[in-house]
This record gives structure tokens, C-alpha cells and sequence, in this order.
């Protein structure tokens, strides 16, 4: 195997984790509604994570102050759209909504980046690429809608779900930017430049959030909680998610958010005691055939 064939492996790899890290964020979102503030956990979720990253990072940012420098207005607005808006639209958005609801708003994100990536870097639509990601969303339907199309009656949309849309709309601006700009810095200085400079956006919004709802109790729950948004939707997502959209670009990344459902599932099964019905195999099936469609090019230069 070739070594540019082993960096697509190792993209797919890191697009996998952020995917199942950000199947466990959803999940960990909606448990925390009515014990922490959508701007809190936010805000905490990226004070920690920025913690656990300076003692491996605070050399590469010195070393890569001029890089960081001459490229502060792009890593800013980088910043913008995925540390401080993505995640507060999502745990607001998680406060009014259904976990349902989420994975279908979330299911938009590969049709909004090939669109962005069209407007913004003319990248090519190929049939094949479209009809994968055609197929890919009918197999995140079938598990929305439990294999039963009359479900689709019972879908009730609410603001909950809008601030989701802003979400997806900032996470497919982040992923298209990311390509555009190619910033050449180590992923732990660049992830924690995003968050020194995404921080201090939330913080107002935390300030104020504090004034007119009372403080989390730091317990046993929370903390918990805490630990898990630091680590895994923060440091092993953005990491594995930004080392993936270099190597095989935003569209292709974006595809493997349809693998979303399928590990919200994966995870409602070991961690909440459901059940794994039909739907789920069938559609999860129809997913990875999608992806494996939509990018059909990459995985024969795999071999």
C-alpha cells in the first residue's frame, strides 16, 4: 500500500472518531438539560479541553507565533464558526429538541458543504458522488423514521430545531474554510490556537447566561459530563475530523456525517440498554453503501 493510500486510511480513521465522539456529544447534550446551561457547558467544555492541551501544545505555539500572526483573521473566523457558534447552537438547540431531530437537521451538513464547496472552491459534483449522498440520506431516514414511512407525519419541527440548521450552517462554513485556507500548523497548536481564539467569543454569552440562570452543581453527573465534552467532542474529534478534511477535503469528510445515526444507535444500545431493531442493520447498510458510492475513487486507490 502506497503512503498516500495510508493517509486516506488514516483520514477515514480520524473521521470515524470525530463521528462516534460527536454520536456521544448529542447524547451527553440532551442528558445535560436541567443540570447545565447550554453557554456553560460550552464554555466549560472548552476551558478544559484547553487545559489538557497546553502542556503538549504551549512549545508548538511559541515556535508557530509567526504562522499564528499572519494568520490570525483566518484562524478567527475559523474559530468562529466551529468553537464558539457550532457547539452553542447545538446545546441550545438540544434544550427544545428531540435526539430524532437533531440526527435529521445534523443529516443536512454533507448537502450544505458540497454546495458551499461549489460556491467556495468550485469543487466538481460527480453523478456518482451525487447519488451516494442521495442514498446515504434515504438510509439516515430509515432510521429516523424506524423503517415506518407513516412516521413521517409525527415529525414536528420547533426552534429547538432552527438552532440546530445555524449549527449546520456553521459546521459545513468551518469545513469549507478549512481546505480554503490550509493554515500550516502541528494539530495540537492549531486546535489550540482555535480555542484561545473561540473562547473568548463565548464568554459573554456565559456571563450573562449566569446572571438569569443559577450555576451548575459540580457533582458527580456533571462532572462527568464535563470530562467527556473536553475530551472526546473537543480534542479527539476536532482533531481526527480537522487531519481528515485536509487529507480527502470537506465534501468527502462531510459524507461521514451519515454515519451519525448509526453510532447514536450503536451507543443507545451499550450505554442506555436499547434495543437494536431491524431498521438500524438495514439502515446502516444502506449508509456505508452510500458513502462507499460517493466516494468510489478514493476507496479504489486504496488498493
Amino acid at each position: 500500500m502506497t503512503q498516500p493510500s495510508n493517509q486516506r486510511l488514516w483520514a477515514f480513521a480520524g473521521l470515524l472518531l470525530a463521528i462516534l465522539s460527536w454520536a456521544g456529544n448529542a447524547t451527553v447534550a440532551r442528558a445535560s438539560v436541567g443540570s447545565i446551561s447550554p453557554f456553560a457547558l460550552a464554555f466549560w467544555r472548552w476551558t478544559l479541553a484547553l487545559l489538557l492541551l497546553l502542556p503538549f501544545s504551549w512549545k508548538q505555539l511559541l515556535s508557530h507565533r509567526r504562522v499564528i500572526q499572519a494568520n490570525w483573521k483566518a484562524l478567527l473566523l475559523l474559530s468562529f464558526f466551529s468553537v464558539s457558534c457550532y457547539n452553542s447552537f447545538l446545546y441550545l438547540g438540544a434544550q427544545s429538541t428531540t435526539a430524532i431531530n437533531i440526527t435529521l437537521v445534523s443529516s443536512v451538513i454533507p448537502g450544505s458543504t458540497i454546495f458551499l464547496a461549489w460556491l467556495v472552491l468550485h469543487t466538481p459534483i460527480s453523478k456518482a458522488r451525487m447519488s451516494g449522498i442521495l442514498l446515504a440520506f434515504f438510509g439516515v431516514l430509515l432510521i429516523i423514521i424506524q423503517g415506518d414511512f407513516s412516521n413521517l407525519r409525527q415529525l414536528v419541527f420547533n426552534q429547538g430545531d432552527l438552532l440546530i440548521v445555524g449549527g449546520v450552517i456553521c459546521w459545513s462554513f468551518y469545513s469549507v474554510l478549512l481546505q480554503k485556507f490550509k493554515i500550516d500548523l502541528p494539530p495540537l497548536c492549531f486546535l489550540s490556537t482555535q480555542i484561545l481564539l473561540g473562547l473568548p467569543l463565548i464568554l459573554p454569552f456565559y456571563l450573562w447566561e449566569v446572571q438569569k440562570i443559577p450555576h451548575f452543581e459540580l457533582n458527580g453527573k456533571n462532572s462527568t459530563i464535563l470530562m467527556f465534552v473536553a475530551i472526546f467532542p473537543s480534542v479527539c474529534a476536532y482533531l481526527g475530523w480537522n487531519q481528515g478534511v485536509k487529507k480527502v477535503g470537506p465534501v468527502t469528510a462531510s459524507m461521514f456525517i451519515y454515519l451519525l445515526p448509526v453510532f447514536t444507535a450503536m451507543l443507545a444500545v451499550l450505554f442506555l440498554d436499547e434495543q437494536l431493531y431491524p431498521f438500524h442493520l438495514i439502515g446502516g447498510l444502506v449508509i456505508i453503501t452510500g458513502l462507499s458510492l460517493a466516494n468510489w475513487a478514493a476507496l479504489r486507490g486504496l488498493k
